[in-house]
This record gives C-alpha cells, sequence and structure tokens, in this order.
C-alpha cells in the first residue's frame, strides 16, 4: 500500500497492518457433501485438510484422481470416495470426503473480512485527512 497524505505514523502501521493481514484470507470454501462427490472433477482446484499429528489445516490443492465407490445407505447416503490429492509442496495425499472442500466462485476479495479490513483502513485514512485539516 502506498502512504496516503495525512496519515501520521501510528495510523500508517495500523493500515500496514490491515493489509498484512489480507493474505491471511482465503476463498470461501464449503465442505463437499455426500450427495455431491460426482461433481467434482480431476485437476480441479479445492481447499483440504492438512493434518499432521493433532494440528489440521486447510490449504489449496489439486485434485488429482477420484477413486469412486458406492454409498452406505446407513443412516444415511454415506460417500466412501477416496480423493487423491497434491498439494503445492508436491505432496500427495489420500483424502475422503470429509477433508474435501469446493472453493466458491469469486475472489478473496469477495470475502466479508476483505471488506471490512478495506473500510476499517479507510476509516483510519480519512480520520487522518479530517485531523490534519483542524
Amino acid at each position: 500500500m502506498l502512504l496516503r497524505r495525512g496519515v501520521d505514523g501510528r495510523r500508517w502501521i495500523k493500515i500496514m497492518k490491515a493489509d498484512g493481514m489480507r493474505r491471511n484470507f482465503r476463498r470461501v470454501s464449503l465442505q463437499l457433501q455426500d450427495s455431491k462427490c460426482h461433481t467434482v472433477e480431476e485437476e480441479m482446484k479445492i481447499c483440504a485438510s492438512y493434518e499432521k499429528g493433532d494440528d489440521r489445516r486447510f490449504y489449496d490443492a489439486i485434485l488429482k484422481q477420484v477413486y469412486p465407490s458406492l454409498h452406505r445407505n446407513e443412516p444415511n447416503n454415506i460417500c466412501d470416495y477416496i480423493f487423491k490429492v497434491e498439494w503445492a509442496t508436491g505432496e500427495i495425499t489420500k483424502l475422503d470426503i470429509e477433508r474435501i472442500c469446493l472453493l466458491t466462485p469469486g475472489g478473496v476479495e469477495d470475502h466479508p473480512g476483505i471488506k471490512f479490513l478495506g473500510i476499517t483502513s479507510q476509516g483510519i485514512t480519512d480520520t487522518c485527512a479530517e485531523n490534519q485539516h483542524h
């Protein structure tokens, strides 16, 4: 972000922190439901949970292969598909449906948190400009 006219040092730091926080947001994703397992395609960009010990985090990945299977009907229509995904590191993992999420259309700019940060940053700048005129 460019230094805005009328922004003092403290407020500039707040704006920089807000801009830095933008990198922590990702596109909204929804968990893949059992009834929708047939809608995914190989080479599709997805979000999936990566587990290491007790730590679970969500990252973007590429769906490399789908291993279909029949659904179990007890108590509900339960999907037993296995999904082979490739992480950005190149590591490949096989996951079950509960760890797969579909990215929603649109970009990270549509995330409510990003919109809030934009409003906050603008408010800080506007306040600085008003204070400079008084």
